[in-house]
Order: C-alpha cells, then structure tokens, then sequence
C-alpha cells in the first residue's frame, strides 16, 4: 500500500512539528505552571520515564490544559518506537479524552486527527484492523458532532478511516466514504461554502488511494476539477489561490506518474 506509506511518513513529519508548535505558544495558561524547558531537556536526551512522569503529575493539577495535551501527543509521537505499549496507551487516553469532550475546538480536532491516524496505524501494524477502524470511526463521529465549523477537518478523518479500510480488504467500505467526501465538496464549491483548493485536496486523495483499481473514475475526477480551475484561471477574477490549486493538482498526478508511468510523467 504506497499511498498508506507515504501518508504515514508525511503524518509523522507534519504531526511532530504541528504539536510542538502548540506546545510552545506562550499564551498558552500551563505555560506559566509547567516548565516546559525542563520537560523538553528530558525529551531531548530521550528520559522518557521522568518526562512521562513530569508531564502526567502536572495534567493530574490540569487535565483540560490544551497546552499539556499537546504535550503529551508530542509524547506519545516521539516513544512510539522506544515505548510503543506506552505511547499506544497515551494515544488511547488522549483520544477518549478529546471524543469525550463536550465541546471540540478546532485545535483540539486537529490533536485528535494526530492521535487517531498514529494510533490508528500501530493497531493496524499489529494486526488489530477492526480495532483500528472502530478508533477512527469513533473520532470522526466525535468531529461530524461538532457541527459545520469542523467540516474541513473532517474530510481528514474520513480519508484516515478510508486508507483504513483499504488496507483491511474493504475497499467498497472506502469508495463509498471518499466518493461522498468529494461530492460533498464538489457540492460546497457550487454553493460558495467550500475553498477549491479543498475539492483538490480530496481529489488528489481519491486519486491516490484508487487510481489502480477505479482509474476511469479517477481520470474523470482529474479532469473535472483540471477543467474548473482553469476556467477560474481564465477569468479576471483569478486568484491565486486558484494558481496554487491548479499547481497542487497537477503535482500530484506528476507524482503518481512517478511510478504508475514514468513515461507520461
């Protein structure tokens, strides 16, 4: 499973540098109480136990401190490798902990995302497919809860869940999930609601997950989204966010080319 790989190693770069960034925003309340320089000097030469303990003593004083949750995926992130029965039962934690949550914010959405996709995909490394699906079921259900505000976020959860059920043998389950994502999109575009730059993102998504097994498809898709945004380019009220999404369309079919047909790419 390419497209599963490569999305795993983008998760891993992309999650670490997003979480540390919460982490570190001074505004944040914990981060007058928690030293976080020392915590990070721990992480740093990988005292992983002292960290743990540090971290936990102090969400004990303040479970609900974004700032120490944030930490604590950061945590989680990091021991994967060193201490993966740890790090699963973090992620574990941290995702009852946001699913729980009487009122998601959008911070708290994009953590949960973090949390559910890594957790996610150690269960699938074990063999715990269904358990693994039943996690991202669950925080997407959590997110679709929180109403319209989440909708960008979303569509993330559902192409997780997706990748998912490819990798588990159920790729009717998936196509079923990304086609109404796009529709959905597609749908919010015509109406205003929705950035093109997000209907080429699920695009770019569909077509990675199923430009082998659904190519017609992927290939009318492709060209749908390439046909609007150059009448958007062609018109004299182009932006370049349009210039952007057109780039970032075309990216990604050159990337898929890479291997599906060097040639053409």
């Amino acid at each position: 499973m390419r497209s599963f790989a490569i999305f795993a190693s983008l998760l891993i770069a992309f999650g670490l540098s997003a979480i540390q960034s919460i982490a570190q925003d001074p505004s944040s309340p914990a981060a007058k109480t928690f030293d976080v320089i020392g915590f990070n000097e721990l992480v740093k030469v990988s005292n992983w136990d002292e960290a743990a303990k540090m971290l936990d003593e102090a969400i004990k004083e303040s479970p609900d401190s974004p700032k120490l949750l944030s930490l604590s995926l950061q945590l989680a992130n990091q021991t994967m490798r060193a201490q993966p029965e740890a790090a699963a039962k973090r992620f574990s934690e941290l995702i009852n902990k946001w699913c729980s949550s009487p009122k998601l914010t959008a911070e708290s959405a994009r953590s949960l995302y973090s949390a559910t996709s890594m957790y996610s995909m150690m269960l699938m490394q074990k063999g715990q497919g269904p358990e693994a699906i039943a996690v991202a079921q669950r925080s997407m259900t959590a997110v679709t809860t929180a109403g319209d505000s989440m909708r960008s976020l979303r569509r993330d959860f559902e192409s997780n869940l997706a990748r998912l059920l490819m990798r588990a043998e159920k790729s009717s389950e998936a196509l079923s999930i990304m086609r109404t994502s796009v529709e959905g999109v597609k749908t919010g575009v015509g109406q205003g609601t929705d950035d093109v730059r997000e209907l080429v993102k699920v695009t770019n998504t569909f077509a990675g997950m199923f430009d082998e097994t659904n190519a017609d498809e992927v290939s009318d898709r492709n060209k749908y989204i390439e046909s609007l945004l150059i009448q958007k380019l062609d018109s004299k009220d182009s932006q370049l966010a349009d210039l952007s999404a057109y780039v970032s369309l075309r990216s990604a079919q050159l990337s898929n080319y890479t291997y599906s047909d060097p040639a053409r790419g």
